[in-house]
């Protein structure tokens, strides 16, 4: 699970669609985007280090089973 604050929304949406298959999509009231995707394992740790660096570690990224 993905939760992007609104003003990284825009950058951090091409990088979604380009590492996996999203799972589920809601704008949130706010503006922010939660999402959730399915990935490869071997692609992680790189997703993770982009959001947060587009993002300025704002985002919240948890894994789900």
């Amino acid at each position: 699970m993905i939760k992007v604050p609104p003003q990284f929304t825009p950058q951090v949406m091409g990088i979604l669609k380009k590492y996996g298959e999203t799972l589920k999509e809601e704008w949130l009231f706010d503006g922010s985007l939660s999402t959730t995707l399915e990935i490869p394992a071997g692609v992680q740790i790189e997703l993770i280090d982009r959001i947060n660096s587009i993002s300025k570690g704002t985002s919240q990224i948890r894994k789900v089973s």
